[in-house]
C-alpha cells in the first residue's frame, strides 16, 4: 500500500491523515516530487478548512511552487474568498508576483472576481497600480476582458486609467479593441471627472 503524504492528505482534505502525520513529525512546509507545499495544494483544490487548519499548524503561507505560485495564486484563481481570506490572515503576501509578475489582483480581476478584488484590495491592502512583465495592469486586464463591475470598483479605488503597458496601450484601447461599449462609458465618464494630468 503506498503511504500518504501530507500533500496528498491535503489536496484530499483529509484532515485526520493530516493531524496524524503532523504529530509523527511530518514537514508541514515540505516540498513534494511536483515541487508543491500542502497548503499549496489544499489551495489549488479549494479546500478552505484544510487551508485553515495547516495554517494554524504552522504552515507558511508564502512558500512558493516550483512554479513560482503562492498558495494565494491558486485560491484566487479558483476564486476560493474563504481560502483567501484565511491566507491574508496568517500574512500572505498580498503582492507576491508569479514569474510573469502577475498578482493575486490581477486574477482577480481577470477573472471577474469582484468580492475577492474587494477582498484584496480592502482587507489584503493589495496595490491596484503594480504591472505584469508587459507593464499591464489589473484595470487593463479587466478592460480587455469586459468586465466592467470590476473595471468600475478598480477605477473608485484608486486604478490609474491613463497607465500605459510597454507596447503604450491603456485599459482605453483594451476596451475600443473588443467594442466593450459599457466600458467605454464607464471611462468616458471617469476621464470628464478626471482629466489626464499634462506634464
Amino acid at each position: 500500500m503506498k503511504k500518504t503524504t501530507l500533500t496528498i492528505a491535503a489536496q484530499d482534505a483529509d484532515l485526520r491523515r493530516i493531524d496524524e502525520l503532523i504529530r509523527h513529525g511530518a514537514d508541514i512546509n515540505s516540498l513534494n516530487h511536483l515541487g508543491l507545499t500542502p497548503l499549496s495544494c489544499a489551495a489549488a483544490y479549494g479546500h478552505a478548512e484544510t487551508v485553515e487548519y495547516l495554517l494554524a499548524n504552522g504552515a507558511d503561507p508564502n512558500i512558493l511552487d516550483r512554479d513560482g505560485l503562492a498558495p494565494l495564486h491558486k485560491a484566487a484563481d479558483g476564486n476560493d474568498l474563504l481560502s483567501c481570506e484565511t491566507l491574508l490572515k496568517y500574512g500572505a503576501n498580498v503582492n507576491q508576483p508569479t514569474p510573469s509578475k502577475t498578482t493575486p489582483l490581477m486574477i482577480a480581476a481577470s477573472g471577474g472576481y469582484l468580492d475577492l478584488l474587494k477582498l484584496l484590495i480592502e482587507v489584503g491592502q493589495a496595490k491596484v497600480n503594480l504591472t505584469d512583465i508587459g507593464g499591464r495592469t489589473a484595470l487593463m486586464r479587466a478592460a480587455d476582458r469586459g468586465r466592467s463591475e470590476i473595471v468600475a470598483t478598480l477605477l473608485k479605488l484608486g486604478a490609474d486609467l491613463y497607465s500605459r503597458d510597454c507596447d503604450g496601450r491603456n485599459a482605453t484601447y483594451f476596451a475600443e479593441t473588443q467594442n466593450y461599449t459599457n466600458i467605454l462609458t464607464i471611462f468616458k465618464h471617469f476621464m470628464q471627472i478626471n482629466p489626464q494630468p499634462s506634464f
